[in-house]
């Protein structure tokens, strides 16, 4: 058996999730390289198709159906998946900067961030109009203005270009009453042929909807278009559909780019400054080969955009690619119907020209969402992956890392246990240099990192609280992961009622080559730091050790000011109502993340629930006499609920709410209806034995109660006359999801079933 560890050598760091990107990330994921750590950097977790848009405004298409999740690609293609916007590239430490966490590093980059509306040299154009790009934000804003809209909305849509034409004409189809307008600075469709121009002025003239060629806007106002013919023009919405321009840090990192902030490119997609970083699509120019900004070219260049990176980290050449001169543009009316143009020529809508249209878009998005073979290839690319390791030492030794990355491959089968297996003092020493500014300072650690132990001054009447909590990785950000796992360990603190003082790492970090195991550990522990920094408490020291795979867990220490301060999981009374504070569903959203069955944005939003701290929540509970507290981790809602009725004096059980009542997180309840859930759940599941005889079993959220928590909420108990401001003040800290899950009872014992089911509770 072959236990030999993937390991780390180079980093190739996608910016971008825009359509040259989906193909690379698809083409690694067929053929992925050993060593190369794969990164997607993206501002969103789901990218649109830009030719199914007016789909999407005509109705025609859903949010899903036109947008290919990025999440989900990424966990094929076995990427990391960085969801932040990038500020810079630094070109010479060859970083990519991020917003709010640290740079990441990268050996081979490719850019393909899009554009921005080019809006800025009109005044009034970035307050008063509804930029149509970015397109990943477009759909969000147009379902703004849609819920905005009535029968006299008045639309106006600047730009005449295919893009323009259609988004009109797509309004017209899905607010057949509302008073549609174009405006262009010069003719309609000016890049296609005068065929095509005067089939799509009847369209729109047929159509109702007001054309002003020649037409250029010089102001916008409060509901206000101004020409340059001093014309004013009254509307609701303004839709800016013009010639965009380009994310401003590309040139501030020193990039060769055109006047509008495009960056110039070679025919082999490398930029004209830097031979490891390419630029593709819209915020590309290949110099050489001038395009419209069309997605056609964007995936046309995903292919040999991957081949180059490919051959760029193999120590090859790039190869030359000279995109097509023409191509087939398919442009919808809105109706059901199409036109095709190429070239000079110009076919009129046709109902089966949109069909042929709609199939090939369908299928384009089928090859990146539903037709994605999870199953049939996760084995056959570990077999392929495996059988690499030889043709990426031979591939190194041209590359920079060269007898290094060689050195550490041939070295992995023979990594030593024991403290033969600790990260090198010099990674170390680094990597607390750089995390250095973000550890929190608290004043009674009196030696933190650097010596043997930590040092902590006990204060007079004071009791300590000690809690210790390890996991794996369930995500490759690390930052994230870093951010969660801290804050999951600091909750137990949280849950007693205690001020977290001081926290004790212990690291567990894949063998790979010196620099990128410290990047590793920088993501990590600066992740770690902003939850420990949120609840004052100092990273006082900590231990690495080298393995299979990434885990990181917390030692936490804690005050309280005395015992009847602290909140414990005994001191349910009946009568008292039991509160959650956040949603159910983290480990079967995870699970079916893992499987690739899950949605990006239910994901995402998973993420940010298990970021969110309970100490605010705590701090609401105490001021209202919390009788008993715990934290929804490991063992579900039941286990724990159970464990807190148990731990309770006198006799005492619990009535909850039916499970369809119960706060869950979306896209968890498909997951457990898809037979997803986490491998501890049947486990959990035996909780079931305390729960009285019910009609519940069927529930779709019945398998929830036993769900695993990560960073999970806290189950209370309150009494029933302070419920409702306690309510109120969880929801203004933020626990909006805070609820009445069920009230505690007098009745139990009942062999051993403890727990009811359906109740009707009384705030």
């Amino acid at each position: 058996m072959d236990t030999t560890p993937m390991m780390r050598v180079r980093d190739l760091v996608l910016v971008g999730g825009g359509h040259s990107h989906v193909m690379v990330l698809m083409h690694f994921a067929m053929k992925p390289m050993q060593g190369t750590k794969l990164t997607l950097v993206t501002s969103t977790v789901h990218t649109p198709y830009s030719g199914m848009l007016p789909g999407f405004v005509a109705g025609t298409y859903t949010h899903d159906e036109c947008h290919i999740d990025l999440s989900r690609l990424c966990r094929f293609a076995n990427a990391r998946l960085i969801h932040a916007p990038c500020m810079g590239i630094d070109r010479h430490a060859k970083t990519v900067a991020l917003k709010n966490r640290p740079s990441v590093n990268y050996d081979v980059l490719s850019i393909d961030v899009g554009s921005i509306p080019a809006a800025s040299s009109v005044p009034g154009a970035q307050t008063h109009a509804t930029p149509v790009k970015p397109i990943d934000g477009f759909c969000s804003r147009w379902d703004a203005a849609l819920s905005r809209s009535s029968s006299t909305t008045r639309l106006a849509v600047v730009g005449g270009g295919a893009g323009g034409v259609e988004l009109a004409l797509a309004m017209r189809t899905r607010l057949p009453e509302a008073h549609v307008a174009v405006f262009t600075r010069s003719e309609v469709l000016a890049e296609k042929a005068p065929a095509a121009r005067r089939i799509f002025r009847k369209e729109i003239q047929d159509k109702n909807i007001e054309l002003h060629e020649h037409c250029a806007v010089s102001e916008l106002k409060q509901g206000v278009l101004v020409t340059k013919e001093g014309t004013a023009h009254n509307f609701d919405e303004c839709f800016w559909c013009t010639q965009a321009g380009c994310q401003p840090w590309l040139a501030e990192s020193g990039l060769a780019c055109d006047k509008s902030g495009f960056v110039y490119v070679h025919e082999t997609l490398q930029t004209e400054t830097d031979a490891d970083i390419f630029a593709a699509g819209d915020c590309a120019n290949v110099r050489k080969h001038p395009r419209p900004k069309a997605g056609v070219f964007a995936v046309r260049q995903g292919m040999p955009l991957a081949e180059n990176l490919r051959r760029i980290l193999k120590g090859e050449r790039a190869k030359p690619f000279k995109p097509q001169s023409t191509f087939l543009s398919l442009i919808s009316t809105g109706d059901g119907r199409a036109a095709a143009t190429k070239g000079s020529m110009c076919l009129a809508p046709r109902a089966w020209l949109w069909r042929l249209k709609d199939n090939i878009d369908r299928k384009f998005m089928h090859k990146f969402g539903r037709d994605i073979p999870f199953k049939k290839m996760h084995a056959a690319m570990r077999r392929k992956a495996e059988q690499s390791i030889p043709e990426v030492a031979r591939a190194s030794r041209s590359r920079v890392e060269g007898e290094d990355a060689i050195a550490a491959l041939m070295k992995a089968p023979m990594r030593c246990g024991g403290c033969g297996a600790k990260v090198g003092a010099g990674v170390l020493s680094r990597v607390l240099e750089a995390v250095r500014p973000l550890i929190h300072t608290h004043a009674d650690v009196v030696q933190g990192a650097g010596d043997d132990a930590a040092i902590v001054r006990q204060r007079s009447g004071e009791l300590g609280v000690h809690t210790v909590d390890f996991f794996r990785a369930f995500i490759d950000d690390l930052h994230t992961f870093g951010h969660i796992a801290a804050n999951h360990a600091l909750s137990d603190c949280h849950a007693m009622g205690a001020k977290p003082v001081s926290a004790l790492c212990v690291v567990t970090v894949p063998y790979g080559l010196e620099s990128k195991v410290e990047d590793d550990l920088v993501q990590l522990l600066s992740g770690a730091c902003v939850s420990l920094a949120e609840a004052g408490c100092q990273l006082a020291g900590g231990h690495t050790c080298e393995g299979a795979e990434v885990a990181l867990g917390f030692c936490v220490y804690g005050t309280l000011p005395e015992m009847e301060g602290a909140m414990r999981k005994g001191g349910c009374r009946a009568g008292d109502r039991i509160i959650l504070t956040k949603p159910l569903g983290t480990g079967a959203l995870l699970a079916a993340d893992m499987r690739g069955a899950a949605t990006g944005r239910h994901v995402q939003a998973a993420l940010q629930m298990m970021k969110k701290s309970n100490a605010g929540a705590a701090d609401v509970l105490r001021t209202y006499a919390c009788t008993a507290c715990t934290d929804v981790t490991g063992f579900g809602l039941i286990g724990h609920l159970v464990e807190m009725l148990k731990a309770s004096s006198g006799s005492v059980a619990a009535s909850l709410v039916e499970p369809a009542k119960i706060p869950t997180l979306v896209g968890a309840k498909d997951a457990v209806a898809s037979g997803i859930f986490s491998s501890i759940q049947p486990d959990n599941q035996r909780a079931a034995r305390a729960i009285k005889k019910h009609s519940f079993m069927k529930d779709p959220k019945y398998p929830l109660l036993f769900d695993p928590q990560t960073a999970g909420g806290l189950l209370a108990t309150v009494p029933q006359n302070r419920v409702s401001d306690c309510l109120r003040d969880l929801r203004e800290a933020g626990y909006d999801s805070a609820c009445v899950i069920g009230e505690i009872t007098a009745d139990g014992n009942h062999d051993g079933e403890l727990v009811t089911l359906g109740a009707s509770i009384q705030l």
